[in-house]
Order: C-alpha cells, then structure tokens, then sequence
C-alpha cells in the first residue's frame, strides 16, 4: 500500500509540474512579438486573383473560440501533449517505470529541449508528413459534402444539423484547404493565412492543421467538447415535443399558441417538471408553433373531398361512368408529345368526340394581387367587394376547342354560331341559369356539332347538379310520392304565360314494359278514390314486392345512421320504388333531347371535377383575366372575359384532357379519390379547383 502511494503522489506531482509547464508555452505563444505577428502575411498582400478566397471565407467564419479558458482547455491541451499520462486512477506496479520516463521526459521539455519553432505540430502526437494536392482537394469535396447533407429547412428557416463551433471550424478547415490548393503553399502558411483572414492567430491556424491531419487518416470531424448546443429549447426535447403536438392535434382545427400554454399548466405537464421551470411566454409559445409545423397563413382550398369517396358516389363512379367512359375511350382520338394518336374502329363505327360542359363567373374586381412592389410606394385604394359579375357556360373538346362554327360556316345570327352563354346572372338582371337555359344550349350545340363535324359521333358530359340531372316535369317522381292514398301527388310544369300549374304525373312501367297507372281511373266504384294517387304500398303491392304493406315511408334520420342502411334496396317504400328497373332506368330532360337528335349525354361523379377538363380551362382564362385593366363597365367586363377565353389554346385544352382520363385510368385501377388527390392534384388555383402545373407534369410519366 505504501508503495502505491508513493507512486501515485509522484503522478501528481508530475501533472502539477506539465501543467505549470504548459501554462508557461500557452502565455508564450498567446503573446508573440510583434515582430512575429506582423511578419504573418495579410489578405491585403495577397495577389489579386486569391483576396476573393478571404472575403468569401471571411463571411462565412464565425469567431472561432480556440484559446483556452483558464483551467479549462489548459487540461485538453496537457493531454494533447501527455497522452500517455493518466490523471485518476491507480497503476499497477509494472507501470512505475513508464511514469519514472514520463516524469523525465517532463524534466527535459523543462530544461529546453522542446523545439524552437514555436508553431510546430511536433508535439501533437499526429503524422506531420505533407498533405498532397489531391488529398487537399478530396477533403474539400468532403468537408463541402458534410456541410451541404446537414442544411435542414428553407428561406428564414434554413439552419444546419451542426452546431455553431465545429460547423465554424470546418469552414476555417475548408479555407486553409483551398489556400494551400490555390498557392501551392504548405499547410502551415495557408492555415496561416486563413486564421489571419478571420481575425485569428497562430493558437487557431495550429489546431486547425490538427483538425486536418485527424481528418484525413480517420475522416472524423473535430469533436466539440463544450456540447453541441448552448441553452436548447426544451422544445427541443422529443418527449415533451411529442406531448404538446398530440395535445393541439386533440384542439382541433384552430389550435394556436395560447393552447401550448394551457398545456405547460395541465397536469399532464407534470411529468415534464424537469424541463419547465415556469410555462413559457406567449411569443415562446409562438415560436414553437413554426417548430411543430403549424404556420400563421390562410387556408388554402383542395380539391373537394366531401362527398368524394361517398359510397352512393363511388358505386356510380365505378359501376356506371369508369365503365361507359372506356367504352367510348376506344373510339376517342389520343395525345402523346403533341402527336394525334387515331383510334382503330370497326367497320361502321365513327370518332367519339366528348364535350365538356360547365359554368363559370367572372368577377369586374378580381384582379391579381402579387406583384413586385416598389419600396415606398403608396398603398393603393381598392374598390369595395367583388363588383359585377358575369356567368358564362360553354363546351370544350380535345378535339376542336370551344364548339363554335368554323369562320366558313358562319351564320349571320351571332348565337347559331357558337355554343357559349353568356347572361348577367342576379334576380334584378337576367335571373338564373335554370334547366330550359341549358336545354336550349344543348340544343344548339348538337346543331353546331353535327353541322360542323357531320362525319363524328358527340357526346355531351355534365356534372351533376340537381338541374342537369332534372327530370321531365310530369315523370314519376318518388320523391312527390306518398305512402297512402292521396290527392296531393301532382307534377308542377309550366303553362303557356308561364305560370306553374298541377298535372297528373306519367305511368310507370312494369317489367315487362306495360305501362302502370299511377292514379286510380276517374271511373273507379269507390268515388273517393277516383283519381286519387294510389300510394307506394299499393303500387309496390302490384309489382310483387313481398311486404309492401309493412313498410314504412322512409327509413328515419339517426346520429348513427342518416337515412336508408348501405346495400339495402328494401328498407323503405322509397328505396324499394327507387330500386324498380324503369325508375333506375328514368332519363333526364337533357339525355331526352340528345338522343331525339342522335346523340348522347354522360354525367360525371358527384364532386369529381377533376374528371372535367374545362375547370383547368376556366382557371387559365382568369389568370389571364386578372392581368387586365379593370372592368368596372359591364361592356369592359364582358370583353376581357371573352378575350381571356380566346386566349386558351388548343395543346393547353388537349393536355388538360389528357390528364382527366389518367385520372379516369387510377380510379379504374382501385385507387380512391384521397390516393388520386394526394398523388396529383393537392395544389388548386383560387376560383376553380385546378391541378398546378407542377404537380400534375407528373402524370404524364404513369402508364396508360
């Protein structure tokens, strides 16, 4: 035991006396001569062609904190020059010669035997074998590399995985590594020259030829002792990071920094009591809301999703449009890279041409708002809502464009020669768009269609709005019907001066075809019931519905369930009737007249505009639109909204289309509208929901 002691007295007395040594060099070297510290070359003295290195570098270089603090870095400094020395611990016996040549080896640096050359890397225990232009560059490439993969975030939120002192010291590294490329120079003089072009000595250009040399035999950056990060945010801590988003994710829809608050006073902050000496300051709060990934913005509108993927909705788009679109597709005219691809027909069979058909409203204020404002510039006066408004309704084609006449085939009557409406929609000015206007429309846009491409079969697509998907006014409606006997079942249809009277609706039909009177003969034997409408419960009674007595009228509404139950067709009287051959078989007003003139109409989904290429088209035109001077006149209005919608072309129209039918192709291959959507088509224009640029490009690479 005795001998342990001695010995480990002698290892601290030992450490005590290199310690004094080192603290004796440090002072040497942290107080040159003058004449040493001016003799260092200056960015000043550089050729012209290398001062940029500095100034680049310059900019870059944080102050680096080489110098020890007192007592501090003196011990990291000791162990670079004594790493062989261990400081705690006991030795074993065997061990005592080594710290008896240790100790002597301390003796003699005393005395003056270690180099001359101040600034010499000899003493730091690493290869001082020169480095080679090509391991200068390589470790360039690297230190560049490491620096680039660790940028995290964008604009005001850029920031680096490093922390500030060895992202620091890696740029002075960097610099001393070009220098030494660019002046052919060793490294001693360019770690030189970079510690002068920042302010810094000779402490930082040796510890930064250190950093080199350990860099290029291990490829491990200079490891900060003092931590990664001074004063992190307890935001920073995953634990109470993941506590505070799941409780604003629990607030809903308009969280906001006050709710970060009323968590830190929760009782569920409590296991978090190491971390929070006190709950935050709001500004706090708010600046860990961008760290969260909340953002102060206007809500931005998607696509439509209400509805989308309703089960009502996604049976008609899978079962009835996906399949009657490729059935038509087939005959349809195709795109790729600007080349007409043409369909092979059978014999007898012509071109489909498909026609789209929508609404739109132009408004005289709507005008861009982003620009390029000059500093100092006066805040403009803007007029007050969003002024007049003008509808328009039109079709478009891949084929042709807009339906309109060719200017060979024009007619002196200015409307026979295209298809587009326009009306002054409001209650004090031209009403609204309602059923007759659209049946009027189509009839006139089959006329031009079929005069103007005789040779080709149209098909005329209309989403689904309630007066496209109208029926005739005296066609058996369920939704008039009642359960009992009635006199209260009548159509309402207009007379001749315009005004609404009540008509007797039209029979229905059997299985087989015959027609099935709806009210009873005038002539009945039981005179309260002569034509009176007979009921649901006896109309379904004569079709052989089983049961058709016992059920009820409709199935109640319900916080569970709204209405009818999924995949049942006779829970009700009305969804039994719904589900008779000819009322699933009713045609609307609008697919009554195409087919009078030998054509066709298809409805698009519920909420699927995606599907209809004229939304892109109606969102090109009022970018456009909105770069106009502006339209406070209805004449002005009306001109620059007709000029907007020259002004889209035929390859846009034809793109446009193209990627509605690759949306047509995903949902046929199973995915859902979210997968679509989240895919393609998240970014929308204000106005119209209208996939971006960007982001659709990508469908043109999926497959057909």
């Amino acid at each position: 035991m005795g001998r342990q002691s001695k010995a480990r007295r002698a290892r601290v007395q030992t450490i005590t006396r290199a310690r004094k040594i080192q603290q004796e060099r440090f002072e040497q070297r942290s107080n040159p001569p003058v004449s040493d510290a001016t003799s260092l070359p200056t960015p000043s003295s550089l050729p012209h062609d290398l001062q940029p290195i500095f100034d680049h570098d310059a900019q870059l270089i944080e102050p680096l904190d080489f110098e020890p603090a007192a007592g501090e870095d003196l011990g990291l400094f000791v162990e670079d020059e004594f790493n062989d020395i261990e400081v705690a611990g006991d030795c074993e016996e065997n061990e005592e010669e080594d710290w008896d040549r240790q100790q002597a080896r301390a003796e003699l640096e005393a005395d003056g035997e270690e180099s001359n050359d101040s600034d010499s890397d000899a003493g730091d225990n690493i290869n001082n074998q020169q480095i080679s232009i090509e391991d200068s560059e390589r470790m360039i490439a690297a230190l560049d590399k490491i620096v680039a993969d660790a940028i995290i975030g964008q604009g005001r939120h850029r920031g680096s995985k490093i922390d500030n002192v060895t992202l620091s010291r890696i740029r002075l590294m960097t610099a001393s590594l070009r220098l030494r490329c660019a002046l052919k120079c060793g490294l001693q003089k360019a770690s030189q020259l970079a510690a002068v072009s920042v302010g810094r000595g000779t402490w930082a250009a040796r510890r930064t030829r250190q950093y080199i040399r350990h860099f290029l035999t291990t490829d491990m950056l200079p490891e900060n002792l003092y931590g990664g990060r001074w004063n992190e945010s307890i935001i920073a801590d995953e634990d109470f990071l993941s506590a505070v988003k799941t409780h604003l994710l629990g607030v809903g829809k308009y969280a906001q920094a006050r709710d970060i608050l009323t968590f830190c006073g929760s009782p569920a902050a409590g296991e978090f009591a190491y971390l929070l000496d006190s709950p935050p300051s709001l500004r706090t709060a708010q600046r860990w809301m961008r760290i969260l990934g909340y953002r102060w913005k206007e809500e931005k509108r998607g696509q439509y999703t209400d509805g989308h993927e309703r089960p009502d909705v996604v049976e008609y788009r899978m079962k009835y449009y996906v399949p009657e679109w490729f059935k038509l597709e087939t005959r349809m005219r195709s795109w790729h890279e600007d080349k007409e691809i043409l369909p092979t027909l059978k014999e007898g069979e012509k071109i489909v041409v498909v026609w789209f058909h929508d609404e739109s409203t132009f408004y005289a204020h709507d005008r861009r708002r982003t620009r390029w404002c000059l500093e100092g510039e006066s805040l403009a006066i803007y007029k007050k809502g969003e002024g007049i408004l003008m509808m328009v309704a039109d079709f478009v084609s891949a084929d042709y464009g807009w339906l309109q006449r060719s200017p060979e085939n024009r007619r002196e009557n200015e409307e026979e020669n295209h298809a587009r409406v326009i009306w002054r929609a409001g209650s004090r000015r031209d009403g609204w768009f309602c059923m007759r206007d659209v049946g009027e429309q189509l009839e006139r846009a089959i006329a031009i269609a079929k005069d103007q491409y005789p040779n080709e079969d149209h098909v005329f697509v209309f989403d689904n709005a309630p007066i496209h998907k109208k029926l005739p006014d005296n066609a058996p409606n369920v939704a008039r019907m009642t359960l009992n006997r009635s006199d209260c079942v009548l159509a309402e249809t207009m007379g001749p001066d315009g005004e609404k009277i009540k008509v007797k609706m039209l029979p229905a039909r059997f299985s087989d075809g015959s027609p099935q009177e709806l009210y009873y003969p005038i002539n009945h034997r039981n005179r309260s019931w002569r034509g009176k409408f007979k009921g649901l419960a006896t109309l379904l009674e004569e079709r052989g519905v089983p049961n058709a007595r016992k059920l009820r009228l409709k199935c109640p509404a319900t916080e569970v369930l709204k209405g009818c139950p999924p995949n049942r067709t006779d829970c009700c009287a009305k969804r039994a009737m719904l589900n008779q051959p000819d009322f699933l078989l009713q045609k609307t007003e609008l697919q009554i007249i195409a087919e009078s003139h030998g054509c066709r109409v298809l409805f698009l989904p519920k909420f699927h505009c995606e599907l209809n290429p004229i939304e892109q088209c109606w969102g090109m035109a009022k970018r456009v639109y909105r770069d106009y001077p502006d339209s406070s006149a209805e004449a002005d209005l009306r001109h620059n909204m007709l000029s907007a919608l020259d002004t889209v072309p035929l390859d846009s129209i034809r793109r446009f289309a193209t990627r509605s039918r690759r949306f047509v192709r995903a949902y046929r291959d199973g995915l859902s509208g979210a997968q679509a959507a989240s895919k393609w088509a998240k970014t929308v224009y204000q106005g119209h929901r209208v996939p971006s640029e960007a982001v659709m490009s990508s469908m043109d690479t999926l497959p057909d």
